[in-house]
Order: structure tokens, then sequence, then C-alpha cells
């Protein structure tokens, strides 16, 4: 089995190539169906046309087939680990990655025995909400206090019938014993294959090996069903410089926001940042150095935030100045603190306009005005 330790043992300061982590799709998923990625551009497939929900007809029962196997049948399968409507799963982006129509796919679930209708308890569950559990366990006088789970069972335990009847009649199918572990297989190798990629991209920041970070995160994008980002072509000439032009602006961020902040932490906070721009991950706790001391004011995870915010926003200025604007505009939140709040809707000369983050922000979740261009007429 591929593992963390197995991938460490590669020399990494020039990055994996994308036929490496091809190589590595394939052991994890063991299957060769899965091309490595394209090393020119790929033209996007036709999207077959999404099938309305009035579409999918169930199929007469048959005798179970094997267990699931292909990629793109398990990362749908998945979506009904918890129970889901059918209709659900008829989305265009589907037709762009199944071997046959979404109709027909969930027909093969259906023939094969990998998906079943999911029984009313777990109907229940996922239709309800918690702030929708809690009145009902008023009505009765139950505890309102725990886990969703838990708040489920006890009105379940309560008043049986009065449940069942609030979920009559909605349409669930959930995965059979047969497709469960297969499914759950399929997710830890998902997991398995971004956990090493983003350690490799992680280490190489660490390192000062920026453009191996960059190769690494894009080769993996290359390999996934459902690359992340709107409109982002990963397989596109110009993502990688495009990607290290971001990212570099934030590994030389020094804002005036952190000026009380170690030079020494900052240093090791850089590379964490430009983690988060490379992957588009929203925390940064997974690759925090302990033993920061950090800001007076500002929590660790704010002071990462303010190093992507002043990285992102520099790229912003340039974008402009490409473009040929000549005026920006700042645009700060709602809830801004007063140096913030006294700069919102403020035009400036682009060559004048003013550091963001705000160097003199006071708001505990530091600066979050941004640039806006300003069209002149």
């Amino acid at each position: 089995m591929f593992s963390l330790t197995e991938a460490r043992t590669v020399n990494w300061d020039t990055g994996p190539s994308e036929q490496t982590m091809a190589s590595w799709l394939k052991k994890l998923f063991g299957s060769p169906s899965v091309p490595p990625p394209a090393a020119t551009p790929a033209p996007s497939p036709t999207p077959r046309p999404a099938a309305p929900a009035s579409a999918i007809r169930e199929p007469a029962p048959t005798t179970p087939g094997g267990p699931p196997t292909e990629r793109s049948h398990l990362a749908l399968l998945a979506k009904f680990k918890h129970g889901s409507d059918p209709a659900s799963a008829a989305q265009d982006y589907w037709a762009n990655v199944l071997p046959d129509t979404v109709p027909n796919t969930l027909a093969l679930f259906r023939r094969n025995g990998w998906l079943v209708d999911a029984p009313w308890q777990q109907v229940f569950a996922t239709q309800h909400r918690v702030d929708e559990l809690k009145p009902l366990l008023n009505e009765r006088g139950l505890k309102v206090s725990g886990k969703k789970d838990e708040l489920v069972e006890r009105l379940i335990a309560a008043d049986p019938e009065a449940m069942r009847l609030r979920v009559a009649g909605v349409k669930a199918w959930i995965l059979s014993a047969l497709a469960e572990c297969p499914v759950d297989n399929y997710l830890a190798r998902e997991r398995d294959a971004e956990a090493v990629a983003q350690s490799t991209a992680m280490d190489s920041l660490r390192a000062g090996n920026l453009d191996a970070a960059v190769s690494t995160i894009v080769a993996f994008e290359r390999t996934r069903l459902f690359p992340r980002g709107i409109g982002i072509d990963w397989h596109g000439e110009g993502i990688g410089r495009h990607l290290a032009e971001r990212a570099r602006n934030i590994l030389k961020a020094s804002p005036g926001i952190l000026r009380d902040v170690p030079e020494h932490e900052l240093a090791l906070l850089r590379p964490v940042a430009a983690m988060l721009e490379l992957t588009g991950e929203s925390r940064a706790k997974a690759w925090l150095p302990p033993g920061l001391v950090g800001h007076p004011r500002l929590d660790v995870e704010t002071v990462v935030r303010m190093l992507l915010f002043h990285g992102s926003n520099m790229a912003t200025l340039e974008g402009m100045r490409a473009n040929g604007h000549k005026k920006v505009e700042v645009s700060g939140g709602g809830d801004s603190c007063p140096a913030c709040s006294a700069m919102d809707g403020k035009k400036f000369a682009l060559s004048k306009a003013p550091e963001l983050p705000h160097p003199g922000c006071t708001h505990a979740m530091g600066c979050r005005c941004l640039y806006q261009a300003v069209f002149e007429e």
C-alpha cells in the first residue's frame, strides 16, 4: 500500500513529475484506467446534457453483482453514503466523468445491488437539521442538548410514528453492504493522495523550492475527477506560472499589520500562507509549527491569513496595473475597525494605493479590506 513514508524516500528537490503523480494514483486506486495527466492542454470534453429528475427510473430488482471498482462510480456512490435523493445526482458535472449517463449509471447501481432504499430513520436524519430537531424535542418535553445523532435517536424513541410520518413519501437511497466497504476504501485513498501531495508541497516550500511545490499541486489536481476551483484550467500551460507568481508575493510579504510578529516567526509562517494559496484551503492549522509566540492581539491563524491577504492584494494591484487601470477603490467589511471604516469607499491613484491589510487595523479578525478597480468612462 502506498504510504507517506514511501513518498518521503523520493528526492523532492525538483518536485514529482506528472508521470510520478499518475503512478501514485495507479497504486492508490489499483486501476490502469486512470490516465496520466496530459503534458499539453487538453480540450474540455463535450458535456452530456443533464438528465431531469423525472428521467431517473428505478429498474426492476436483479441479482446483486460484484462490488464497484470504477473510480467515477465510487465517487458518485459516495454521495449516497448517508442516504440521498437520487434526483440530487442529476448534475451537469457528473456527465463529464461517468462512462454513461447519470440515469443509466444509477440504474446500474440499483441492478448491481449497490444502492438500496434507505430506512425511514435514516431519511428522517438526513432530512432534518439540528435547528429543526430542537423544536420537535421541545414540543415533547425532551432534552435538546447533544449531537445531532443523539437528538434524532431521542425523537425516534419517544415518538416513532410521528417521525416516520414526517418523511413519508420521501425517496432516498443509501449504500448497500456490498458497496459500503469499497466506497470507504475509495474515500480513504482519495484522502491519502491529497495528504501525500500536500505534505510534499509543504516540504518543498519550507525548503525554499517554490517551483517544486507548484509542480506537485498542479500534478495532483490533474489527477482528480473534480479539480478544485471554478474556471481554473489545470491543464493550461500558464497555470503553474500563475500560482507561482501569487505564492511568491506571499513568500516575501512583510505587511505593516504584522510589525509586532518576530521576523523568525514570519519566516516560518510565510510558507504556510503560500500553502493556503496553492491548495485553496481556508485553515492553516495542519501546517502550523509548534511554539509560536505570534502577535499580541491576533491569533496565529489570523497572522497567516494577513500574510495571505497581503500577497493576494499585491497580485490584485499587479493585475490592475497590467490591465491599464489608473485608479483603485478600497472596500471594507461591514464591521470594520475605525481605521478601515475611514478608508472604506475611498478612491486612490493606483500608484498611491494604501497598503492592505491596513497597518492600523485593530479588528480581532484582522483587516479584510479589498482593492476594487475603478472603471473610468
